[in-house]
């Protein structure tokens, strides 16, 4: 029961690590399909993940002809089952390598796009405006081409060079100041782009190390024989569990929208918690006075009714901490898309 339970829930953890690469991957090079999934393609998602990882170990709970289960007996007459290499080969193959292999490629695309996008904006430059010291020659040149001037026409020439000599100026500082603008986002793309970088190394890294020594383990150990010490094992497992713990901070350091969710659900379960325990202070100084004051009706209520007035205590501190849940995710969301 323990390594079906086991080998379950870090397929499970790993899968969703999955997840979250092609949710990403389809929120920056598929922006519209992303937007068109929805939330409920996330619940299916969502559901596949449990139910996947749940088929396979119903059929490793239900072998009966050693496939996935080998039955070991000891001199002491006890018997334990451990996984044969078929299982452990099966296991390393869909736990581990398949999702590593997707989420390397994932994120490399990520990365690419996101590369992409910046040498785009980079090459968007405004078109160079004409000075006014251009324009002056230009309307200049028409004179002295050996025929007469029209004082009239010369006239209007003069209203005409007045006239460039001010727009261009005008013209000229406004392509000065989108030339400032988009250096300035320029600068502010380079350092996004080589966070988001960062960001992906720290995560498939983090994902390597701490998983790749477990499989890699059960591979050696299922076809080379069982020689290692037996702390080996406990240690590589927890190493892998130790990325469930990891992830949630890397999350939170590098990715605005897990950022805000986990604020808003703080903020949350700290009103819920607070009102839960202030109502049972109240809950406490009733029973005191009801078992001084009115001790027969203290008496006559019982175990039932302090249980059901527990039960509500807590009901009304969740109805207390819902709508705040719901504003600050609500805020969260606004604030998310205005980052972004």
């Amino acid at each position: 029961v323990f390594v079906i339970a086991d080998v379950f829930l870090c397929t499970v953890s790993i899968l969703h690590l999955v997840g979250l690469a092609v949710d990403r991957y389809l929120a920056v090079c598929r922006p519209f399909l992303h937007e068109r999934l929805g939330i409920t393609s996330a619940r299916v998602a969502c559901v596949a993940v449990w139910v996947l990882p749940g088929v396979l170990e119903m059929d490793v709970g239900n072998d009966s002809n050693g496939r996935c289960l080998l039955q070991l007996s000891q001199s002491d007459g006890c018997t334990f089952y451990t996984a044969s290499p078929i299982f452990h080969s099966l296991v390393a193959s869909l736990s581990f390598f398949l999702p590593l292999l997707i989420i390397v490629v994932l994120h490399v695309r990520i990365c690419v796009a996101a590369h992409t996008q910046v040498r785009k904006l980079a090459k968007l430059q405004p078109s160079p405006w004409p000075s006014a010291e251009l324009l002056a020659d230009d309307n200049s040149g028409n004179v002295g081409q050996g025929h007469r001037i029209d004082p009239q026409a010369a006239g209007r020439e003069d209203e005409e060079a007045r006239f460039h000599d001010v727009a261009p100026s005008t013209s000229s500082r406004e392509g000065q100041r989108e030339t400032e603008h988009l250096g300035r986002e320029k600068a502010n793309k380079q350092p996004e782009e080589t966070r988001a970088i960062k960001t992906v190394v720290c995560l498939v890294l983090c994902f390597v190390v701490c998983w790749a020594p477990l499989f890699v383990f059960f591979l050696l150990e299922s076809f080379f024989g069982h020689n290692s010490p037996l702390y080996v094992l406990p240690i590589l497992s927890w190493l892998g569990y130790l990325n469930s713990a990891i992830n949630p901070v890397l999350y939170y350091c590098y990715n605005v929208a897990v950022r805000c969710a986990i604020r808003s659900v703080y903020s949350s379960l700290d009103i819920l918690l607070c009102t839960a325990s202030i109502l049972h202070l109240v809950g406490l100084a009733l029973d005191r006075y009801l078992a001084i004051c009115w001790p027969f009706l203290h008496h006559r209520l019982g175990t039932t009714s302090a249980r059901a007035l527990c039960a509500l205590f807590w009901l009304v501190a969740i109805l207390v901490s819902v709508p705040p849940l719901v504003r600050i995710y609500i805020y969260s969301v606004y604030e998310m898309y205005e980052t972004c």
